[in-house]
């Protein structure tokens, strides 16, 4: 695979037809305080919410054992499914909240907006960039295009169902493991190995 310099991949895309993207976290990852935590650091608001729950500490000692040696990645998904096996799924999409919520101006409640995402706005504004589809939970892309008056359709997929057609020619952003605002999100190894035949058609 040839990876363009940076001017040269602007010019190509200032020359290129309309274009979709398959994105993922690095996207809206933190960078300097302003982004959503990455997989290292879920395990730790996995971590706040089981002490604030489990006053006798049993809960702690479970989930430290369940989580062993496991790499980064692994902690990720094993903490997750911790807290979907002893607490449930609504326990799962607060924790999911907490993380989202975190890169959020306390006084405004507006978000924190990277410059990639600002970047990728720009781009859809001007019409490059006509559908996304992004395995990430948060929706910073969609506020950012609110941010500038941007029109557009968000869809959030979970089970494995097609990808709905719009009725209009809006941007549309798809999210393949679910919206932090919409209900579940997909997350665990189980999870994400499940075969979604409709959706890779």
């Amino acid at each position: 695979m040839e990876y363009l310099p940076e001017e040269k991949l602007l010019k190509r895309i200032q020359k290129s037809e309309p274009f979709s993207l398959v994105l993922g976290a690095a996207l809206t990852a933190e960078v300097d305080g302003k982004g959503i935590p990455g997989v290292d650091r879920v395990p730790d608001f996995v971590l706040d919410y089981i002490k604030d729950k489990d006053k006798d500490k049993d809960d702690e000692d479970d989930y430290y054992e369940h989580l062993g040696s496991k790499t980064s990645q692994e902690k990720y998904q094993a903490s997750i499914q911790y807290i979907s096996e002893t607490y449930g799924q609504n326990s799962v999409n607060e924790i999911i909240n907490a993380v989202v919520r975190s890169n959020m101006d306390e006084a405004t409640g507006k978000s924190h907006i990277p410059q990639s995402v600002k970047g990728l706005a720009k781009l859809i504004d001007i019409g490059k960039v006509k559908t996304i589809l992004t395995t990430n939970f948060d929706t910073l892309i969609e506020e950012e295009l609110d941010n500038l008056g941007v029109p557009h359709n968000s869809i959030s997929i979970v089970s494995d169902s097609t990808i709905p057609k719009n009725s209009n020619e809006l941007p549309t952003i798809v999210h393949l493991h679910g919206k932090w605002s919409e209900g579940d999100t997909m997350h665990t190894e189980s999870q994400l190995r499940n075969n979604r035949e409709k959706i890779q058609s």
